[in-house]
């Protein structure tokens, strides 16, 4: 699955590839023809959850030296890896010595190196990080900002209308801003704030059928908070995907008073 070259794979994700056309079960194909629509590209692969994972991903040669720092580096690196299966591959065509660090830290291996320079590096047998969020996300239908948006605007009582549960600390409520009506639940009492049996349940928890939606900064640690709102008995949890970051590029509301 070429990223950046003649194809990117993938299955359905948010970005600005959500309108690509499936393929085969693991691969879409859009083509490149502009450089503003690279780094278009380069941005959305930072910061894409997949659906599905894939078993390769492909970095075409002459991407790598349009990322800005090592720090978008090890992003890219990063997110690829975190939408890899188990024994995934990743392909990069360049400098081996520029990507050495970066797949290292993530776990991956050197493989081989072909005719033509290309490097294939495979992640390691072991459950890792990665794998943990995905079959936490197995258990449940994640939803994107915009489909968030749209449930809260509609007034058809509590049992539909989604419940946002804000895991981020107040600081970043308080400095990035928050979504409307969003209750504040920090990850270290989520628990304690939703089961109605712990003595400390917020009023607004009233049923195990309500729709809870977790929302952290970038839709990680909400992915294993929803699945432990699953455990409960929540039957209707689920989570933001791309958490607040998500929003905040589509450029969808956030209050800022701050609280306290």
């Amino acid at each position: 699955m070429s990223l950046l070259g003649s194809s990117f794979a993938s299955t359905r994700f948010v970005g600005r590839f959500a309108s690509l056309s499936r393929t085969a079960p693991t691969v879409a194909t859009v083509t490149v023809r502009t450089v503003i629509a690279v780094r278009n590209a380069i941005d959305d692969a930072i910061v894409v959850q997949l659906i599905e994972r894939v078993d390769h991903w492909d970095i075409a040669a002459g991407v790598w030296h349009l990322l800005i720092d090592a720090e978008e580096q090890r992003l890219l690196v990063h997110n690829l890896v975190a939408n890899l299966n188990p024994l995934g591959t990743i392909g990069f065509a360049g400098s081996l010595e520029s990507v050495a660090p970066h797949v290292a830290a993530c776990g991956l291996q050197l493989e081989s190196t072909d005719t033509e320079g290309v490097h294939t590096f495979r992640r390691r047998e072991r459950i890792a990080l990665h794998d943990l969020i995905a079959a936490a996300r197995s258990r449940f239908v994640r939803v994107d900002a915009v489909s968030l948006h749209a449930a809260l605007a509609r007034q058809d009582g509590p049992t539909v209308r989604p419940i946002v549960l804000d895991t981020r600390t107040l600081e970043d409520r308080n400095t990035h801003g928050f979504i409307a009506d969003s209750l504040h639940a920090p990850r270290t009492v989520l628990e304690w704030i939703t089961d109605p049996d712990s003595g400390y349940t917020d009023p607004a928890i009233t049923s195990f059928e309500q729709r809870l939606v977790v929302v952290c900064n970038e839709g990680y640690s909400s992915s294993f908070a929803a699945a432990s709102l699953l455990d409960l008995g929540f039957v209707n949890a689920t989570d933001l995907i791309g958490g607040i970051a998500a929003w905040k590029r589509a450029k969808l509301p956030l209050q800022s008073t701050c609280e306290r």
